[in-house]
């Protein structure tokens, strides 16, 4: 997405797209291919890939050193994939054929205009704001579904109607489990209805026991505690995430809640699947597949957090789904 938001706009300057009218998503996306199953080839140097359902304190160590492995790869990915895209065989002579056929990557004029003198596009600064927009398209929700954050979108009930978008203060019923304050930081839109970006921070209950001159009560009193915010949600929507922002993660997480039947665990965004490609290049990050952060009501939310079973050993959907006794 980084590198392919960034050539989109400098094709849709050359003469045969602009004569055309022809939109040059098909020839980004024949190269996304040939950088992407190139990366996919390189050794991030770990080994063994780091499954998400299974992180501890101790994958902390692992993840970094992904996300680093990953990050300075692209350099090396990229100089591969050039050279796959010239390596001489027919699947990449046909790929050469797509891109550059019918005058497409010719540079000039066009209709007795002279061709566009500033085509900088913003380069390098523009590269890195969208390549940091990308890292953390998925490196965000990928730490924020671990066991130990229990991140989710709430699906609160409430309309959107008579809300603020900006300000979504909780209804009575919804501020059992939410403050203002966390109803503020977290809340966003979507078709008329209103979500919450949350997690499970701590105990569901906290539990103190009854003690008197006679002993104490075998059933302690227990309190319920609150859904809170993500660790540093605060910072989204600034120039350090990539201006991602709650609203992008909550839109991307219902679009592919939806289009997995209204099911958790949906599948992840593919390279063969042309749309959600086409929505990447136009640096659409809610496309289906990219962002998968679990979505629930808070009822059944709590149920789960609040379950012992689930209190050690949690799921890849937690809090939501597995409701049981």
């Amino acid at each position: 997405m980084a590198a392919a938001s960034l050539v989109k706009p400098y094709l849709e300057t050359e003469a045969y797209f602009v004569a055309n009218q022809e939109p040059p998503q098909e020839i980004v996306y024949e190269f996304l291919s040939v950088f992407v199953s190139t990366f996919r080839e390189l050794d991030t140097g770990s080994g063994q890939p780091l499954r998400m359902h299974e992180w501890k304190e101790e994958k902390h160590k692992d993840f970094q050193s992904s996300a680093v492995q990953f990050w300075w790869s692209w350099p090396n990915a990229t100089e591969l994939a050039v050279r796959k895209l010239f390596d001489g065989s027919d699947e990449s002579i046909q790929t050469l054929t797509n891109m550059i056929s019918n005058g497409k990557m010719m540079a000039g004029g066009y209709g007795g205009h002279d061709p566009p003198s500033d085509q900088s596009f913003g380069f390098p600064s523009a590269m890195r704001s969208s390549a940091l927009k990308t890292f953390y398209t998925f490196t965000i929700p990928a730490t924020w579904t671990q066991p130990a954050v229990g991140a989710f979108v709430m699906d609160s009930g409430d309309s959107c109607d008579d809300r603020s978008p900006l300000v979504p203060n909780p209804s009575a019923e919804i501020g059992r489990f939410l403050s203002a304050e966390t109803a503020n930081a977290t809340g966003a839109c979507y078709n008329n209805k209103l979500y919450y970006l949350v997690h499970t921070g701590g105990q569901a209950q906290d539990c103190q026991s009854q003690c008197g001159d006679v002993g104490c009560i075998a059933q302690p009193h227990c309190s319920n505690n609150r859904f809170s915010k993500p660790p540093g949600i605060d910072e989204l929507g600034t120039s350090r995430y990539g201006y991602i922002g709650v609203r992008d993660l909550v839109i991307g997480s219902i679009r592919t809640y939806e289009s997995n039947g209204d099911r958790n665990g949906g599948p992840t965004a593919q390279i063969s699947d042309k749309d959600t490609v086409y929505s990447l290049i136009d640096e659409d990050i809610t496309a289906p597949g990219v962002i998968n952060i679990p979505v629930c009501g808070p009822e059944e939310a709590f149920r789960n957090w609040n379950n012992p079973i689930y209190s050690s050993t949690r799921y890849s959907t937690f809090p939501c789904n597995k409701v049981e006794s």
